[in-house]
């Protein structure tokens, strides 16, 4: 299914819309994270942190694969921790962009 996802965001519209790329990319780091940590997204975290297992989430150690793709990021949001990967930056980044355009679009019809 992801991979579909990168086909379908990067196909014959990606030269007119630069966010198919990013959105794509950003797919794709975090499908290849999940495909050689046995589909399941390790997660760096510091020891003030708590963290719980769940169905998609582990708590990294040292056979994690690929540690530049993994949940590494924190940003403390309301007294809450958010983590996030490099993929989920360029995914935000191509949503973000895909606004943009959207909304340059319908402002100037």
């Amino acid at each position: 299914m992801p991979m579909f996802s990168v086909w379908l965001v990067c196909g014959q519209f990606a030269h007119l819309y630069p966010f198919n790329i990013i959105l794509a990319f950003g797919i794709l780091c975090n499908f290849i994270a999940l495909a050689f940590n046995g589909w399941r997204m390790p997660v760096i975290i510091t020891d003030e942190m708590r963290f719980s297992d769940d169905f998609i989430h582990i708590k990294a150690d040292q056979n994690v694969k690929l540690k530049f793709l993994v949940d590494r990021f924190v940003v403390r949001f309301f007294s809450k921790y958010r983590i996030f990967s490099i993929g989920d930056i360029f995914i935000w980044g191509g949503a973000i962009i895909f606004y943009i355009q959207w909304v340059y679009f319908w402002l100037n019809i």
